[in-house]
């Protein structure tokens, strides 16, 4: 499981188009950009509780789409799945062989993506 900070910038990026633009702008400075929110507050000219209150407003928003979708569980659970099977083809084919093979197989996780 992934912590929190990380988790709402893997929302943002599945979702971040259905948000407003100013609620977008927010996230993307807070959780792309690692500004504070104080500095996201300078730069837009609104008060540091503004910033905070529409950035809560946003998570929720993303949590709502999460709930409805699930492209992120569904996405963790297709990582764990490829992790499985690399875990499986390693035993069944040894050290050496599956290290010969694993570029492959990161392609072939690639083409997922």
């Amino acid at each position: 499981m992934i912590d929190e900070f990380a988790r709402n910038g893997s929302l943002l990026e599945l979702y971040g188009g259905l948000l407003t633009e100013k609620q977008r702008e927010i996230l993307e400075l807070y959780y792309i950009e690692n500004w504070s929110l104080a500095e996201i507050a300078e730069y837009l000219k609104i008060s540091r509780q503004g910033v905070y209150d529409i950035l809560q407003r946003a998570i929720r928003q993303l949590n709502i789409f999460e709930e409805k979708l699930g492209l992120l569980r569904k996405n963790e659970q297709k990582i764990a799945r490829y992790n499985n099977i690399l875990t499986k083809m390693q035993e069944l084919l040894g050290e050496d062989n599956y290290k010969l093979l694993l570029p492959y197989f990161e392609e072939i996780k690639n083409l997922f993506d």
